[in-house]
C-alpha cells in the first residue's frame, strides 16, 4: 500500500522541467545563430550589390561629370532609384557642389553629409549610419577622368529589406520553437515518467518493508544506477527476511529478548560476556534439563515394561506345561 505523500516539486514536474528548459535554450541558440548568420550574410550581399552598382554608376558619370552635363547625371539617378534599395544616389564636383541629386532640392548646393560619416577620400569606402529607423549603407567612390579628380559619387542603400527579411525569419523561428518547446515538453513528461517508474516502485516497496512486510521483491528493469540500487534493494529485503524467520524460529525456545539482542549484533553476543549470555547459558541449561528428564522418564518407562514382560512369558510357559502332562 503506498502512503500519500505531498512533494512541493515532485521529480517528474524536475525532469520535465529541466528537459524543456535545456530543448528551448538549444532551440532559442540555434536559432539566434543562424538569424544572426542570415543577417550577415544578407548584409553583405546587399553591399556587394551596391558596389556594384555605384561602380556602374561611377564609370557611366564621370565623363558627364567632367563635360557638365547635368541632365545625363539626373539620368543616371534616377534609374538607379527605380532600385528599391536605393536610398539616394548624389553627384558633386571636386568642390563638393552637388550636381545630380536624388533630391532635385539639393542641386546646387554643397552636400550635405552625416556627421557619423567620415570624409570622402581617394579610395573607395563604405560606411553605415542610422537614418530613422533603418540602417543606411553608404559608399562613397572617388570620381576620375583621365587621371583627373572630376568628384564623387554617394550611393546609399536601406538595409529595411534585410530587416524585413530577418523579421520574417525571427517569427518562423519563434513558431518553431514553441512547437519545439511543446513537442518537448511531451517527451521530456515521458522521459521522466519512464525514469521515475523504478524510483516509485522502490518507494512502494519501502513503505511495505516500514510496515513489516519483507516479501517483497522489485524487478529490476535497468541496467545503469536505477537498476543497482534495486539490487541492493532486493538483497537488503531478503536479508530482512531471513532474520525474521530466524527469529520466528528461536522465540518458540529461547526469550524474545534474548534472540532480538542476538540478531542485532551476532559476534558480539557470542564474543563477550554479559545479560545476554547469561540468558543463552540459562535457556541452554533448561533446554538440556529438559532433554536429560525425558531421557530418564524413557529409561524409568523400559525398566518397568521388563518386569511384566517376564511375568507374561512365565504364565506362557505354565499353560504349555499344563497342556503337556494332561492325558490324550
Amino acid at each position: 500500500m503506498r502512503v500519500r505523500r505531498d512533494f512541493p516539486l515532485p521529480i517528474k514536474v524536475k525532469l520535465s522541467l529541466l528537459i524543456t528548459t535545456l530543448v528551448a535554450l538549444a532551440v532559442l541558440l540555434v536559432g539566434f545563430s543562424l538569424l544572426s548568420r542570415q543577417e550577415r550574410a544578407l548584409t553583405d550581399a546587399v553591399t556587394k550589390r551596391g558596389k556594384t552598382i555605384a561602380a556602374n554608376l561611377a564609370a557611366a558619370g564621370k565623363s558627364a561629370l567632367a563635360t557638365n552635363d547635368d541632365l545625363a547625371l539626373n539620368i543616371f539617378v534616377k534609374e538607379a532609384m527605380h532600385d528599391e534599395d536605393v536610398a539616394y544616389v548624389v553627384f558633386t564636383d571636386e568642390k563638393g557642389i552637388v550636381h545630380a541629386h536624388s533630391d532635385v532640392t539639393a542641386i546646387g548646393r554643397p552636400v550635405v553629409r552625416p556627421p557619423a560619416l567620415k570624409p570622402a577620400s581617394q579610395q573607395a569606402l563604405v560606411q553605415t549610419y542610422k537614418r530613422g529607423d533603418a540602417e543606411i549603407i553608404d559608399i562613397s567612390v572617388p570620381l576620375t577622368f583621365s587621371k583627373t579628380p572630376v568628384g564623387m559619387l554617394y550611393v546609399g542603400f536601406s538595409t529595411r529589406a534585410i530587416s524585413t527579411a530577418v523579421d520574417k525569419a525571427r517569427n518562423q523561428a519563434f513558431l518553431i520553437t514553441a512547437f519545439m518547446v511543446v513537442l518537448g515538453l511531451a517527451g521530456a513528461v515521458a522521459l521522466a515518467t519512464l525514469l521515475a517508474r523504478p524510483i516509485f516502485r522502490l518507494m512502494d516497496a519501502t513503505d511495505a518493508v516500514a510496515q513489516g512486510d519483507f516479501n517483497v521483491s522489485v524487478p529490476v528493469t535497468t541496467r545503469d544506477e536505477l537498476g543497482v540500487l534495486t539490487e541492493s534493494f532486493n538483497r537488503m529485503a531478503r536479508s530482512l527476511r531471513e532474520k525474521e524467520m530466524i527469529k520466528r524460529a528461536f522465540t518458540r525456545y529461547v526469550a524474545r529478548e534474548v534472540v532480538e539482542e542476538v540478531l542485532k549484533d551476532p559476534e558480539h553476543a557470542m564474543l563477550t560476556g554479559g545479560r545476554s549470555d547469561g540468558r543463552l547459558r540459562s535457556a541452554d541449561r533448561a533446554s538440556r534439563s529438559c532433554r536429560t528428564r525425558g531421557e530418564d522418564g524413557a529409561r524409568h518407562a523400559r525398566g518397568r515394561r521388563r518386569p511384566r514382560q517376564a511375568a507374561s512369558r512365565h504364565r506362557a510357559g505354565a499353560v504349555r506345561g499344563r497342556d503337556r502332562r494332561q492325558p490324550r
